[in-house]
């Protein structure tokens, strides 16, 4: 899952893996198409004038609305409660400096990214080798805008390595931050096995991704960040359980055991 700043780590080859340099192809974007209001007007046969009057007096309607409201019943100026930091008799903004916007609380806005695990006959997980960074990773990348999780990663899959494979269940889903990165949602998805004629159709692009890899999965820490590595054994751990994905923490399933969760006792 080729998202984020890294580290420097060590990228050594592992000794049981498998590589496949090639080629790949991008894939291609549909443009938005945007309708003007004066467009819609002139599809419905209105006058643009008729629609300026309805305008001009749906206006006048909602400012004399407003302005009852707002002197409040018998004309008095309605009283408005005062929050943290805020003017009584004020609607506007709250004051700086109280981490309020409007009366909303800050809410996190983490990026996130999504990839799969992709394994071969003997259990070893496919891993790709960025460009633009150290350090290997899963095939996957950064969601767009309005795109889901599972579609980003068949793009993102496709657009690293050149195939687009059926791409199984969620194995895990990692909550992670720090101060380069910030805060991000990463979305493991099960690959399951690979088979021959789909490895044999593997092409990476040369340029974002120069390698790719099938490794041990007891070796991924040596081709991958601490964290990275934390993330990808407890999602291949998820494999076959049948109790769902698993939440993580920086690597780390939460909580730790399942016990703990079934009984409330966990943290």
């Amino acid at each position: 899952m080729t998202a984020g700043p890294r580290q420097p780590d060590r990228t050594s080859s592992a000794a049981g893996s498998t590589f496949m340099p090639g080629k790949t192809a991008a894939v291609p974007r549909q443009p938005s198409v945007v309708s003007g209001g004066g467009e819609a007007r002139a599809r419905t046969g209105i006058p643009a004038e008729v629609g300026t009057r309805a305008g001009s007096a749906e206006s006048a309607r909602g400012a004399e609305s407003a302005r009852r409201a707002e002197d409040g019943p018998g004309g008095r100026p309605a009283e408005v409660a005062a929050g943290p930091g805020e003017v009584t008799g004020s609607t506007h903004a709250p004051a700086a400096g109280n981490g309020i916007l409007g009366g909303v609380p800050p809410m996190a806005r983490p990026r996130a990214a999504a990839g799969a695990l992709f394994f071969d006959e003997e259990g070893r997980v496919l891993l790709v080798e960025p460009s633009y960074k150290p350090g290997w990773d899963i095939p996957g990348g950064f969601i767009e805008p309005g795109e889901s999780p599972y579609a980003a990663c068949v793009r993102e899959v496709e657009e690293e390595i050149g195939i687009v494979p059926p791409i199984g269940p969620l194995l895990a889903v990692d909550w992670a931050s720090d101060e380069i990165a910030g805060d991000m949602l990463l979305f493991v998805f099960d690959g399951g096995l690979l088979p021959e004629p789909w490895r044999e159709r593997i092409r990476v692009d040369m340029d974002e991704i120069i390698n790719c890899a099938f490794t041990p999965i007891s070796e991924v820490d040596d081709v991958l960040p601490v964290m990275h590595a934390r993330r990808v054994r407890a999602a291949a751990e998820r494999r076959g359980q049948g109790d769902g994905a698993g939440y993580l923490e920086r690597g780390y399933l939460v909580p730790s055991d399942p016990a703990l969760a079934a009984d409330g006792s966990g943290e």
